[in-house]
């Protein structure tokens, strides 16, 4: 979902607007990178087949940024080419389901929303896991990274302290995929909701979805394996 609010994060709406004061028409994609220079650089992306109105459709490069310690979990989007710098957007929420790209562009159509968001998402996770970034909040899921399976997006969450991975489709309804248990090290297995479970059951289909999760379990922030 493309949103221009920012739905009550205080902190992150009062950092903006000193970027706006310090870097010019932020509203309108003016590039205020400088503006912020807590701000460290998480990954870079290329992308095609993007609208005119963010320099498509040919390849656009794209710089994510973010603070090392932030309570939003936001990415800022800048694209660094073609032509010069221009602030795209941010995510909010980038380390959890729900994540929203906040777009300086007006008219932006969703389809192009959903592509900068879910790469921003992945950015942020591959950073998280590094140790370049946190979101400092006592609870709450942890995203852990979006997998495709036979052409569906699952999301894959996590609680903090718990064993077990939530998988929960990014374009079906009801949303909720399943559950995979016994990641700390006794035998995982899925318990697909009865609504997905016919799909969830397919020959073969069950062993990917049980070994994205442990995958990304084991690869989750903090851990040590």
């Amino acid at each position: 979902m493309v949103e221009t609010r920012l739905n009550g994060h205080r902190a992150e709406r009062e950092a903006e607007r000193i970027a706006h004061l310090v870097g010019g028409r932020l509203a309108e994609g003016v590039a205020v990178a400088s503006a912020l220079p807590e701000r460290i650089e998480i990954g870079r992306y290329r992308l095609r087949g993007l609208p005119r109105m963010l320099g498509g459709p040919g390849p656009i490069e794209i710089e994510a940024t973010a603070r090392p310690r932030s309570d939003a979990a936001t990415v800022w989007l800048t694209r660094t080419a073609p032509g010069p710098l221009r602030t795209i957007g941010y995510v909010l929420r980038a380390d959890a389901r729900g994540a929203r790209y906040h777009s300086y562009v007006p008219d932006l159509p969703e389809e192009a929303a959903a592509v900068l968001c879910d790469h921003a998402c992945d950015l942020w996770a591959e950073a998280e896991r590094r140790g370049e970034v946190s979101a400092e909040r006592a609870t709450g899921p942890v995203r852990l990274e979006l997998t495709v399976i036979d052409g569906l997006r699952v999301d894959l969450t996590w609680e903090p302290g718990g064993d077990a991975v939530a998988l929960a489709f990014r374009d079906l309804e009801p949303e909720h995929l399943g559950t995979v248990t016994g990641l700390d090290g006794t035998a995982p297995r899925l318990y697909p909701t009865p609504t997905h479970v016919d799909w969830a059951t397919e020959p073969g289909r069950l062993e990917r979805l049980t070994a994205a999760a442990a995958d990304a379990y084991h690869r989750r922030p903090g851990s040590s394996q």
